[in-house]
């Protein structure tokens, strides 16, 4: 499961092909970009598939986030992330960079083309633009390519194909995507509510 979080962590780029920006993409990219800004934030349902498939949401703020799936919760408040492990009965607080917290959060893959990677239009099929993208000259990423389906009418995002640099691959489909606004709560661990767990602080 760490692998698809991993994944999910780092999603969105695309390589293998050549890297010269395209415009109609970049059109694209800046309508989804402020599609999903427009409520200040998005919930957003997903299903994974690939080695290790997994379902959940994640609640999108600016930088912050809110992750649930069955086995484990994490919450970033922009500067401390909280990670329940339901199997350990754990949570894991750690203080992640800023790379490493935007690899998380769908807003920060959205603006990964205005941060030196390259992007190109793949086409329209059907009612989903595909658009490419791939890390910059210099960017260090385990990522080999990501392939993006943004949905034609209302620039949501409607499905994710990962590639690593080992070739394993990981689609992450997009089940309900709600623009929305939440309390600062949301992105806060809550000790109460997990009485029984054990706490860890990495910081």
């Amino acid at each position: 499961m760490k692998k698809i979080i991993s994944l999910l962590l780092l999603t969105l780029t695309l390589g293998t092909l050549q890297a010269q920006n395209d415009s109609r993409a970049k059109n694209v990219l800046d309508k989804a970009l402020a599609a999903f800004n427009r409520k200040g934030g998005a919930e957003i349902a997903f299903t994974s598939s690939g080695t290790q498939g997994l379902s959940g949401t994640i609640c999108v703020k600016g930088n912050k986030f809110f992750l649930q799936t069955a086995r484990m919760t994490t919450w970033y408040d922009g500067k401390t992330q909280w990670t329940y492990l339901k199997d350990a009965e754990e949570v894991n607080i750690t203080t992640p960079s800023a790379a490493q917290a935007g690899q998380l959060n769908p807003q920060a893959w959205l603006q990964s083309y205005k941060k030196g990677y390259s992007y190109r239009y793949g086409g329209l099929s059907g009612n989903l633009h595909k658009i490419v993208l791939t890390p910059g000259k210099g960017q260090k990423s385990d990522l080999k390519s990501i392939t993006l389906w943004i949905k034609n009418a209302s620039y949501t995002p409607a499905k994710v194909l990962i590639t690593d640099r080992n070739g394993q691959s990981t689609t992450i489909q997009v089940t309900r995507y709600t623009p929305k606004s939440f309390p600062e709560s949301t992105f806060r661990f809550n000790a109460q509510a997990y009485p029984q767990a054990e706490i860890i602080d990495l910081r």
